[in-house]
């Protein structure tokens, strides 16, 4: 009985090798763009432009960077600064222009055909938080019932009533960045204009001597549409650091075909950073 079962194995793995057929997927190639990655901001740490191009479905190679091009800055003041490529050949592009709130900023990037260009961007001011505390939940003493025991971080801030403001919260750990999309928030005040949010922090526990750190920043709109787009497409699973599924318009056109544009995005934000120790 045994042989016989073993024959049959043996007969339909057979069957199902010659009845294999080969799918060729065609993939359409992408035409080569700048993709852009950076912002202005009142901290020198988070002022800088990214560039590089991006990459076919099945090229494993590296990221090729955007090298070589004239990238500029500009106020509503008429001020400018020409941003130099450091290191060469780098496609970092660091600005040494420092955000001021209420200001607004755009990016232009000339390649030897092209001018792209953003729409100039306010940098809004971001609400501080008002608490930023650690808090103990017990089996008992849980207001909110799917919470686990353990500690958690609760912070809350109040939303200004008098302007249209978009938000990005993020969380770190020992001064390193998590990047799931579940420690990476953007928030726009259309529901909460005015109002006073409470929240624990992205509903992780935490553990003694662990340094938590509240990034909250002000987001331009050009900013919040694009990470808001990045965070649908790639859905709970997925990253805001990883490439979407597919390609994102940036907020940066050319100048002379709106229908050419860049990837990625340009934006303007203040920063902030709370932190607590857990003890």
């Amino acid at each position: 009985m045994k042989f016989k079962f073993l024959a049959f194995l043996s007969i339909l793995a057979s069957v199902l090798v010659s009845c294999q057929d080969v799918v060729q997927f065609q993939v359409e190639e992408l035409d080569p763009k700048i993709v852009v990655e950076g912002q202005i901001s009142n901290n020198p740490q988070d002022n800088y432009i990214k560039l590089t191009y991006n990459q076919d479905f099945y090229d494993s190679g590296a990221v090729k960077p955007a090298t070589g091009l004239l990238v500029t800055v500009f106020d509503d003041l008429g001020n400018s600064e020409i941003l130099v490529e450091t290191p060469v050949q780098s496609g970092v592009y660091p600005i040494k222009t420092l955000g001021v709130i209420g200001r607004s900023y755009s990016l232009s990037i000339k390649t030897t055909t092209s001018e792209y260009r953003s729409e100039p961007q306010e940098l809004m001011a971001k609400a501080p938080l008002n608490y930023l505390f650690q808090h103990e939940y017990t089996v008992n003493n849980r207001p909110i019932p799917f919470i686990p025991p353990g500690t958690f971080a609760l912070f809350g801030y109040t939303d200004n009533a008098a302007t249209k403001d978009y938000s990005l919260f993020r969380l770190a750990i020992n001064d390193t960045l998590l990047k799931g999309l579940n420690f990476f928030t953007v928030i726009e005040d259309r529901f909460i204009n005015g109002a006073t949010v409470d929240s624990i922090a992205f509903g992780k526990r935490f553990k003694v001597g662990e340094k938590v750190t509240i990034e909250h920043r002000s987001l331009s709109k050009g900013a919040f549409d694009f990470l808001n787009q990045v965070g649908a497409q790639l859905g709970s699973a997925g990253s805001p650091f990883e490439v979407p599924p597919g390609p994102i318009r940036g907020n940066l056109r050319n100048v002379a075909d709106k229908e050419d544009y860049c990837l990625g995005w340009f934006g303007v934000c203040e920063v902030r950073r709370d932190t607590l120790l857990i003890r």
